[in-house]
């Protein structure tokens, strides 16, 4: 991953490197995209997406059947 800093060398990083990249974007353009602090800017190689959405795929539903299973923990220790 290549952290590209400001906003327009964030798509020319991950053309020349071949991987994902990404940029907080500066005050200005945060300011003139009505972009929240919560968000950011990332660009992944089209090359790469469909890997991309595998990895993601996996992890929501791991996190689900985590989340399930924490959840029977807690109520099975509130009913002890």
């Amino acid at each position: 991953m290549c952290w590209g800093g400001r906003l327009e060398r964030v798509l020319p990083l991950t053309v020349q490197s071949g991987t994902a990249s990404a940029s907080f974007g500066c005050k200005g353009n945060r300011v003139n995209s009505d972009l929240p602090d919560s968000e950011m800017y990332l660009s992944i190689p089209a090359a790469k997406w469909g890997a991309v959405k595998l990895a993601l795929t996996a992890k929501v539903e791991a996190n689900a059947n985590m989340g399930h299973y924490y959840l029977e923990k807690r109520a099975a220790i509130a009913a002890a």
